[in-house]
């Protein structure tokens, strides 16, 4: 399955890198799963004879080598499916998430990791967040997946708010034990800002900072462009070196071009083509002795 090994994603540890999956809704494109926008990888959930699809994803990302395996609740907001569909149906979609990855997981032939998904609440529109609105979106998505993850991915965040409220929900719900992981997304470098921002236009240096407060475990960078996250990871390295603090760095890229036009979530966004060869080009730079991350 040729997916998996493209769309792997990384985060280095002082003893080893750790293989992450890769991105469920187009590996459930490839394979012919239920799928359309604005449902994304949500449709293969709604529908039952998606199920299995998500469950021989996680598999063949353990297959392709991955390490830790996130919970299919990316879709899982208004945004993607409706607000009343969200309100009926929401909690049990997500247990039928952690249904299909626990099945995976417990086939799988190594130790793997679940990582429970806390996503934004509308991807690449953090001016449209409304902490109260999705502070009771993330209580729902929590309470769901507690009982069965070993860490918090809180990824596709826009802005040092955002990643502020997931964290919060996180510990207003009990959660301060697990390993808190927060994934920020990017904008392209430009003449006006040679250095790459979150897409708020807050400074890298302020995202890691504002992590660190938070005392996450990791700091990642996904669903930007290799190019741009090859420029974050060394800021954030020099951030996290500069405060002293206990704290990794991940990325995990995407092949979406970078300008779009409207709402994301209408239409399926058009792709780069990466081969694995390619993308694996693009990691050499960053997991030098220095910078050691990638995705």
């Amino acid at each position: 399955f040729f997916f998996a090994p493209l769309c792997s994603h990384m985060v280095a540890t002082a003893r080893a890198l750790t293989i992450l999956d890769g991105g469920m809704g187009r590996c459930l494109r490839a394979m012919g799963a239920p799928f359309c926008q604005p449902e994304w990888s949500a449709k293969a959930l709604i529908e039952p004879e998606g199920h299995r699809f998500v469950e021989q994803a996680h598999t063949d990302f353990i297959a392709a080598g991955a390490e830790v395996l996130t919970v299919n609740s990316y879709a899982l907001v208004p945004t993607h499916i409706g607000l009343d569909h969200f309100h009926a149906r929401a909690r049990d979609l997500a247990g039928v998430a952690m249904r299909c990855v626990t099945a995976a997981v417990a086939a799988a032939p190594t130790r793997i990791c679940i990582a429970g998904g806390l996503p934004p609440q509308m991807s690449y529109r953090p001016d449209l967040f409304e902490k109260e609105k999705m502070m009771a979106i993330y209580a729902t998505l929590i309470e769901a997946q507690k009982a069965g993850v070993d860490l918090w991915l809180c990824e596709t965040l826009g802005s040092v708010t955002e990643a502020e409220a997931a964290a919060e929900a996180l510990w207003m719900a009990g959660e301060r034990v697990k390993p808190v992981w927060v994934s920020f997304k990017l904008e392209n470098a430009s003449r006006e800002a040679p250095e790459p921002t979150l897409q708020s236009g807050e400074s890298i240096t302020a995202a890691v900072e504002a992590a660190v407060r938070l005392g996450v475990a990791a700091v990642l960078f996904n669903c930007s462009t290799p190019e741009v996250i090859a420029q974050a990871v060394p800021l954030a390295k020099a951030t996290i070196m500069g405060a002293a603090a206990d704290v990794e760095v991940g990325a995990y890229a995407n092949a979406f071009v970078e300008k779009m036009e409207g709402d994301c979530n209408a239409t399926l966004m058009a792709e780069r083509e990466f081969t694995p060869e390619e993308y694996a080009g693009f990691a050499k730079y960053p997991l030098s002795p220095s910078h050691r991350c990638w995705g």
